[in-house]
């Protein structure tokens, strides 16, 4: 099932689907030390590189740079 599917099954966005997962991201990245790799596949996107720059879209920065400043 795609996400454009199951959002039509619920009558939601896609997008909001997408923002389920970068917020879930974001708590991985500021509460683990769980790799970036990682991140990406708990989050449901298999592809670390388009998990990124999904990230830096949604949060006007990088996943690195997010946990970085997170620890200080």
């Amino acid at each position: 099932i795609t996400v454009e599917e199951l959002a039509s099954l619920v009558y939601m966005e896609p997008t909001y689907f997408i923002r389920m997962r970068m917020y879930r991201a974001m708590e991985y990245l500021s509460g683990s030390n769980l790799s970036i790799e990682e991140i990406s596949v708990l989050v449901g996107i298999s592809d670390s590189a388009y998990f990124s720059r999904l990230f830096k879209k949604f949060c006007k920065t990088s996943p690195s740079e997010f946990r970085k400043a997170f620890k200080n």
